[in-house]
């Protein structure tokens, strides 16, 4: 189960930092969406996470323009989605 999941700053220009709390240690995938849905990166793809708190850095490179976008947690528990706007 997360027990939080934020990113920050938000907006962002660059990179975004992602901290998540897990109760137990489980399998968890994080993407990043455009607009319109298209997974625009994985950063993590079906990785063990342990239970605790945990930090990844998240990169919003040039190639990606500005405008809105979607981080999402998929663990076996759920989806989480967060909505982020790149400037």
């Amino acid at each position: 189960r997360v027990n939080s999941f934020l990113v920050y700053p938000n907006p962002v220009s660059d990179q975004a930092r992602l901290q998540y709390e897990l109760a137990s240690g489980e399998f968890v995938t994080v993407e990043v969406l455009n607009a319109g849905g298209q997974v625009m990166m994985t950063c993590l793809d079906h990785e063990w996470s342990a239970a605790g708190l945990h930090y990844l850095n998240v990169p919003f490179t040039d190639e990606m323009n500005a405008g809105n976008y979607l981080v999402r947690m998929i663990t076996p528990q759920g989806i989480v989605n967060i909505k982020v706007v790149k400037q």
